[in-house]
């Protein structure tokens, strides 16, 4: 039928073998003779369309293009507009880090799973998912030097990333194949990715409501000039521009009260003794006495970009500790964050439990670019099976994985611990 509907309409198909962005930015992108209102006005007349990998069509702008996708382009369009475009749809151009040694060491660091298909890593902050010819050091660039090194015959297709200030688990595919099936089970919901986030304060539905946990249910929108995430409200000045429906679940796990630099106070909040201890100190406390954090876990339903930080600031109104972009106010000397950094910088420090040199996980840091929110746990399913032409013998799997703490996290969570204070 798709072929049929080819020659009828006649469509030129651009298949897409990464995960590359905006349907419309990638679009505009690749050609010079398309502006950005000409793309996205090709798109809503349905002159362009997408069509997914398990089969559905998409006439949205703002679509991520997934590997597996086709880009279906009515054919006179593509000769006015895309036939000079020299799409990049095989392998993303990619900087070579020369120095074998350091991307040996980096990926030490890094790798929690390896196999043929797939790796899982463990992203440091302050490192980007995947670079432009500018940003050169990023995890693609990192295992494509070292499969160029190694004389590997792969190449890294980035299943979803991470913000450069947050770290955690990422999933990469390692062939077309695997990143073609990863990205069914993102669009089906079939990953599962949960979070953690040291917050400012205390969310406001636990002192509203007293509980710990809440549905977060919102739309959500991005604004390409100022880079940041909104919710669309009613009255918003932001309510013509696209949104899309983004789904978490979030539990309040600890609450760390600090009265002074040498006193802090820890709830647990899966006991409810301890919450009702929470809610007796927050009677005591006088105005601005005590300075609240909260460690909170974040399940991800439907993810979008900067979704979890906007939900901090906007739905618990506590913004996650570090992220200034989104709430978050600059410290003063005293506050721990400081005392982290410093630790973070002392040379004498080691970062890693293993015996190769830490200076990657330095440099890193060095940055000063992180904030306290990191992927801590991720599950998938493996079909063996997909895609093959002979279905015989294969099997799904089931993978799970979990993250320590990045270092500034656990420095952090121990320092606002009372086991750190003296007696």
């Amino acid at each position: 039928m798709l072929g049929i509907a080819r020659r009828w309409f006649g469509y030129k198909v651009v298949r897409i073998e990464a995960n590359v962005g905006r349907l419309d930015a990638y679009l505009k992108t690749q050609s010079p003779l398309a502006n950005w209102g000409k793309v996205q006005a090709l798109i809503k007349k349905r002159k362009i369309i997408v069509r997914t990998a398990n089969q559905k069509k998409v006439t949205s702008n703002n679509y991520q293009l997934c590997a597996g996708d086709e880009i279906q382009i009515v054919d006179d369009v593509f000769q006015k507009y895309f036939e000079v475009a020299k799409f990049s749809l095989k392998k993303k151009e990619y900087h070579i880090i020369d120095d074998a040694d350091y991307v040996d060491e980096i990926l030490d660091h890094i790798i929690v799973h390896k196999s043929e298909d797939f790796i899982v890593i463990n992203k440091p902050p302050g490192m980007y998912s995947q670079g432009t010819p500018v940003l050169k050091l990023n995890i693609s660039s990192i295992l494509n030097s070292y499969y160029k090194h190694f004389n590997v015959d792969k190449y890294s297709f980035i299943v979803h990333r991470l913000d450069k200030s947050v770290s955690g688990l990422m999933l990469i595919a390692t062939d077309r194949r695997s990143a073609i099936q990863f990205s069914d089970e993102l669009k089906n919901r079939q990953v599962d990715k949960i979070y953690h986030g040291l917050v400012l304060g205390i969310p406001k539905f636990v002192i509203e409501e007293q509980k710990t946990q809440l549905e977060i249910e919102v739309r959500i929108g991005f604004n390409d000039s100022k880079q940041k995430a909104f919710i669309e409200e009613e009255n918003d000045e932001a309510k013509d521009k696209e949104t899309r429906k983004a789904t978490c679940n979030v539990r309040v796990m600890k609450v760390y009260a600090v009265k002074s630099p040498t006193e802090s106070t820890e709830f647990d909040l899966s006991q409810s003794s301890e919450f009702e201890k929470l809610l007796e100190q927050l009677d005591i406390d006088s105005e601005n006495s005590t300075r609240y954090y909260s460690l909170v876990e974040y399940d991800l339903i439907s993810g979008k970009k900067h979704q979890l930080r906007i939900v901090s600031q906007k739905v618990l109104e506590t913004p996650i500790v570090g992220d200034h972009k989104y709430g978050y106010p600059m410290p003063k000397e005293e506050a721990p964050e400081h005392v982290v950094r410093k630790v973070l910088s002392d040379p004498e420090i080691k970062l890693s439990d293993l015996e190769k040199p830490n200076h990657f996980l330095k440099d890193q840091y060095r940055k000063g670019n992180f904030i306290y929110l990191q992927s801590v746990q991720l599950a998938f399913n493996w079909d063996n099976t997909y895609n093959d032409e002979e279905e015989d013998g294969g099997s799904i799997e089931r993978y799970e994985f979990k993250a320590a703490y990045a270092p500034h996290m656990q420095f952090m969570l121990d320092l606002l611990s009372p086991k750190s204070f003296p007696n």
